[in-house]
Parts: structure tokens; sequence; C-alpha cells
């Protein structure tokens, strides 16, 4: 895992902002979703924070905004609300 948020080893350097994500509403052969968080590029990687702001999803029903691989895959910081509200 990354560690504490603030800390100096942190791995807070990703950030999604003003994307919009279309058709991800879990359907479809391999059932995609619209987030993935990056791990297991390398042992012990894993549980990297990615900030996200102004984010759109258009599709038909419910997004599937992710599907987590393991526990502790990473972590969305959803600064203004627009992720939890998909």
């Amino acid at each position: 895992h990354s560690p504490p948020y603030a800390h100096v080893k942190h791995t807070a350097n990703g950030a999604l902002v003003n994307v919009t994500f279309v058709g991800y509403d879990g359907s479809g052969p391999n059932r995609p979703t619209a987030l993935e968080a990056c791990g297991k590029c390398w042992t012990g990687q894993g549980g990297a924070t990615v900030q996200t702001a102004k984010l759109t999803f258009v599709q038909n029903g419910d997004t599937a905004l992710a599907n987590w691989g393991w526990g502790h895959q990473g972590i969305y910081l959803d600064a203004d609300g627009s992720l939890m509200a998909a």
C-alpha cells in the first residue's frame, strides 16, 4: 500500500479531471468498467491514490464504475462528488 496521504512517499500522482466516459455499463463480452486502479505492475505495488474531478458518464442504464481484482488495488479521491454521482 501507499503510505498515508500527505506522507513524503505517498504515491498520489494520478489525476482524472474533466473526463467523459461513454458506454461503461458493464455489458458486452468483457464487461468493461470505467476505472481500474493501477496495481501489480511490481511486487508489492498497489493502493495508489488517483484524484478525480469533473467526471461525466454517458451510457444507457447504470454505470459500471470499477471491478476490483483485489481488495487494496487503489484509492479514488473524489474531489467534487462527480465520481460518486455516477
